[in-house]
């Protein structure tokens, strides 16, 4: 521990100082994943997008309007999560954009119908804003 240019010796302090390391280290691996995967995501629907005008049998303004709207919802919701970001515990407000952006997901694998699938994209915008707006500052806080 250094103070003031001179080492403080701290009983434990030396493991104390390791433990929080490794856990800066698994907690930067973790949101390296979680980018990776919200990354994936964001091409999915282009890359299905035949397959999805075929099942809603929906033409191309239609299909556009999924990537719009997606947009839309990234767009309005990254403001919000920057604003609460310097009043809500980060983690926190992470956490409830990830789980936005699961449920989302699940909504667009298993919703019956075109107009699920527009509120899945939205919300999968909304899920998505919160991690890419917050997560830039938690690594930050992490080096």
């Amino acid at each position: 521990m250094q103070f003031d240019g001179v080492t403080q010796r701290v009983p434990g302090g030396e493991d104390a100082l390791a433990k929080g390391k490794t856990l800066d280290y698994v907690l930067l691996v973790w949101l390296c994943m979680v980018q990776f995967m919200i990354y994936l995501d964001r091409g999915t629907v282009a890359g299905v997008l035949d397959v999805m005008q075929e099942l809603y049998k929906i033409d191309n303004t239609h299909a556009g309007l999924l990537g719009s709207l997606f947009v839309g919802g990234y767009m309005l919701s990254c403001p919000i999560f920057g604003y609460l970001g310097h009043y809500v515990h980060r983690m926190t407000l992470i956490f409830v954009g990830l789980s936005i952006w699961i449920f989302a997901n699940f909504l667009a694998g298993y919703g019956p119908d075109f107009k699920t699938m527009i509120i899945s994209r939205i919300l999968t915008g909304v899920g998505e804003a919160a991690f890419c707006t917050l997560s830039v500052p938690l690594t930050n806080d992490l080096a």
